[in-house]
């Protein structure tokens, strides 16, 4: 058996999630919104759980994260905080996904490093932007112009105080839209930090969105979830593969 970490699910749906006999969560699952639910559980497998969970679930999961279980007994995640992201940099949280917590945005802030050192990013699309944690970063390390898009109103308007909070109002443009938003051939660099069947649905546009041998940040998946997706069949090829506590994040390339 893996090692146990506490997984929070947080869901929309119409009516309070109603879960089998043997899928017992480990407290209460907490009501955040009038049709949005947070429900705590202990895992060893991350994949196996969630897997579960859409097949009886009602309603669309819209964000996970995770904890230790080192924890002191009984405290859960805050849904408000701020987190300092560098010297400079300075991240203020409510509902959105992008605290910096779950083991995906920390894989993209790896990767989006690894990028930055190496290659010269002048334009990202950061779809799904949530708090606009990954835009915010990827600007702090010399990324001069940013399109950054969410289909949520209250993400998109946590992203603008956060921007504004740390002056780069100038460099940043915050839409609410999905992928389709964006101009073709006019990005260097997309990340898309979001939930595996939202990743299959735009795979598609991201060689349609990027420059020659543009580059995409893609995670928000399992190891099993992205493992299982043929990149070159949507014109792109993996270039890099990081992982933590069964979830990954992939840097592709724009073929061709």
């Amino acid at each position: 058996m893996g090692k146990m970490i506490r997984l929070f699910v947080r869901v929309r749906s119409k009516r309070p999630p109603q879960l089998p006999l043997d899928m017992p969560a480990f407290q209460e699952f907490q009501r955040i919104a009038p049709d949005e639910f947070v429900i705590p559980f202990f895992c060893s497998n991350i994949n196996e759980l969630l897997t579960r969970l859409q097949d009886v679930l009602e309603g669309e999961i819209i964000e996970t994260w995770v904890e230790p279980l080192q924890l002191l007994e009984g405290e859960s995640k805050s849904l408000h905080g701020d987190i300092t992201l560098s010297d400079s940099l300075r991240l203020s949280t409510t509902f959105s996904f992008g605290s910096g917590k779950h083991p995906t945005t920390r894989l993209c802030i790896d990767l989006l490093k690894e990028v930055l050192t190496h290659r010269n990013i002048k334009t990202l699309f950061d779809i799904g932007t949530g708090s606009g944690i990954l835009a915010l970063f990827a600007l702090s390390l010399g990324v001069e112009k940013v399109l950054a898009a969410d289909i949520d109103f209250n993400s998109c308007k946590e992203a603008l105080m956060n921007v504004v909070n740390n002056s780069y109002q100038e460099k940043i443009i915050i839409v609410q839209a999905n992928h389709l938003v964006g101009k073709r051939n006019s990005f260097d660099l997309i990340t898309a930090n979001l939930l595996k069947d939202t990743i299959i649905k735009m795979l598609p546009e991201f060689p349609l969105l990027l420059k020659k041998e543009g580059l995409g940040i893609i995670s928000g998946l399992t190891e099993e979830q992205l493992g299982h997706i043929d990149f070159q069949s949507f014109g792109l090829l993996l270039q890099l593969l990081k992982t933590e506590s069964g979830w990954a994040a992939g840097l592709v390339q724009k073929l061709g």
